[in-house]
C-alpha cells in the first residue's frame, strides 16, 4: 500500500462554494450515521444533495424514519455532519474539506462496508477506473459494475491492463483517478499485492484541507448566531419551548438572544403577538395558563421575531383541530408571502396539496423524488412503493377517471381542495353541453 501512495499528489485545492442568488439552501454531499461505531449502524441520511430555491414552500413527506426531521435539522446547525455539507449563503455547515484527485487504492470486492464509506467521502465526484482482463467485454464489465451501485459516480473508464506494473505506471491513474476497483465479477480478477481491506481504508487519513474561513461554525460562533437568525425552527410541539413568566419575555427571548435590542424585540412581541390573532394584553399574561392553540401561536410569535429568510416546522399541525390546522396553512402561506423560504414536515397529505410548491419525497433517507403536488400524486411508483396515502381530491379524480377518460382534463385544471375540483367538474359540465 505504501508504494501506491507514495504517488499522492500533495497540491491542495481551494474549495470554491459560490451559490445563485435564487438558492435558500444548498445541500451537497449529506450523510447522517448514528452508532457509527457500531456494527448496527444507522444511515440516517445517505448522500443527500439538493439545492432548494428561495421563496418556496417545500413539503417534505415519507415514511416514519425516512429521514425528513434528520435533513432539517442540519439547516440551522441542529445537526452538523461529519459527511457533506449544508450552505446557507455564505455560512457553511458540516465537511470543509475538498479532495484532490489521488490513487486512493484498490478495492478487490463489493464489501458494503467499504462502499458505504467511500460513499461518504464524496465518492459520487470521483472518477472511477474499473480494470478489467482481456477476456471479459467492456460493455459487460459496465454493466456488472454499475450494478453494484445505486447511485451511479461522476464517471467511469474501462481500462484493460495486464499486471500490477501497469497499474502503477499508467499516467491516467496516477493523475484522473482517486480509487480504481479491481474486480467487476469473479472472472476478473487481477493480481495486485497493494491492496486496502476495510479496516485499513478505516484507518486512512484522506488527503484534505481545511479552508481557514468563518465558515467553521464550531469556531466561528458569530456565524453560528447568524446562521439561527436565518433559519428559524419550530418542532412538533413549539408550545413545549415556552417557559419565561410573561408571553412578551417568550417572544423576545430569541431575537434579543441573537443580538436585537430589546426596544426592538418589544415591538417585535406586539406586532407578531397581533399578527397570530392575540391582542395587546396577552403580553403580561403567563403563557402557561393560554390553550394549546393559543401556546402553540405565542410559541411560533417567538420564532417569526426573529424575522429569519428560511423557516421550517416540523409536524405543525400536529393536535391541532381542524380551524387550528387551517391557521397555521395561513401562518405558513404568510411567510412565502413576506418572501421567506419555508419546509414543512408533515404525514398530512392533504395540506401537501392545498399549499404546496414542492414535494420532496424521502425514503431510507434518500430524496426519491421532487415534483409538483400533482406530479407526486399521480406517480403511482412512489405511491404504490411508499406509504403515502393519496389526497381526497387526487382521490376522487382518479375515480372519475376509470369511469370515464374524459376526466383526465381534471388533471390539467389542478385543482387543491374540494371546493376547487367541484368547481372544475361544474365548469366541466358546462362545457360539455
Amino acid at each position: 500500500m505504501q508504494k501506491l501512495m507514495d504517488y499522492f499528489f500533495k497540491r491542495k485545492l481551494k474549495v470554491p462554494r459560490p451559490i445563485s442568488n435564487d438558492i435558500s439552501v444548498r445541500v451537497k454531499n449529506l450523510y447522517a450515521v448514528y452508532d457509527e461505531k457500531q456494527e448496527n449502524q444507522l444511515v440516517a441520511l445517505n448522500n443527500i444533495s439538493y439545492d432548494f430555491k428561495k421563496n418556496k414552500i417545500y413539503f417534505i413527506i415519507g415514511n416514519s424514519g425516512s429521514g425528513k426531521s434528520t435533513l432539517v435539522t442540519h439547516f440551522n446547525g441542529l445537526m452538523i455532519s461529519r459527511y457533506g455539507f449544508v450552505q446557507v449563503g455564505d455560512i457553511v455547515s458540516g465537511d470543509h474539506f475538498d479532495f484532490e484527485r489521488q490513487l486512493l487504492g484498490v478495492i478487490d470486492s463489493y464489501d458494503k462496508k467499504i462502499i458505504n464509506l467511500l460513499w461518504r467521502n464524496q465518492l459520487d465526484q470521483w472518477t472511477f477506473l474499473v480494470l478489467f482482463s482481456n477476456e471479459v467485454n467492456i460493455q459487460q464489465a459496465r454493466i456488472l459494475f454499475e450494478a453494484n451501485f445505486k447511485q451511479k459516480p461522476i464517471s467511469l473508464k474501462f481500462i484493460k491492463t495486464k499486471n500490477n506494473h501497469e497499474l502503477i505506471t499508467n499516467p491516467y491513474v496516477r493523475e484522473n483517478t482517486k480509487i480504481a476497483v479491481v474486480r467487476v465479477d469473479k472472472n476478473v480478477i487481477l493480481e495486485i499485492n497493494d491492496k486496502m481491506n476495510y479496516e485499513e481504508l478505516q484507518r486512512f487519513e484522506f488527503i484534505k484541507k481545511e479552508i481557514k474561513t468563518n465558515y467553521h461554525l464550531s469556531k466561528k460562533i458569530k456565524r453560528f448566531k447568524e446562521l439561527r437568525r436565518r433559519v428559524g425552527f419550530v418542532f412538533q410541539f413549539p408550545e413545549y419551548q415556552l417557559f419565561k413568566d410573561t408571553i412578551e419575555k417568550d417572544i423576545m427571548f430569541g431575537p434579543v438572544n441573537l443580538g436585537v435590542k430589546k426596544s426592538e424585540a418589544k415591538k417585535r412581541a406586539k406586532f407578531y403577538l397581533n399578527k397570530l390573532g392575540l391582542g395587546d394584553d396577552y403580553l403580561e399574561r403567563s403563557p402557561f395558563g393560554l390553550s394549546g392553540g393559543q401556546k402553540r401561536r405565542v410559541a411560533i410569535a417567538g420564532i417569526l421575531a426573529i424575522e429569519n429568510d428560511i423557516l421550517v416546522f416540523d409536524e405543525p399541525t400536529a393536535g391541532l383541530d381542524p380551524a387550528g390546522e387551517h391557521e397555521m396553512m395561513q401562518i405558513i402561506l404568510d411567510a412565502k408571502a413576506n418572501n421567506k423560504t419555508v419546509f414543512v414536515i408533515t404525514h398530512t397529505m392533504e395540506h401537501v396539496l392545498e399549499v404546496a410548491d414542492e414535494v420532496i419525497v424521502m425514503d431510507e433517507g434518500e430524496i426519491i423524488k421532487t415534483g409538483t403536488p400533482y406530479e407526486i400524486f399521480f406517480d403511482q411508483h412512489i405511491i404504490n412503493s411508499t406509504s403515502i396515502q393519496v389526497p381526497r381530491v387526487i382521490a376522487v379524480i382518479n375515480e372519475l377517471i376509470k369511469k370515464d377518460l374524459k376526466y383526465e382534463i381534471l388533471k390539467q385544471k389542478q385543482p387543491r381542495t374540494i371546493e376547487e375540483l367541484a368547481d372544475a367538474i361544474i365548469e366541466f359540465k358546462k362545457g360539455e353541453k
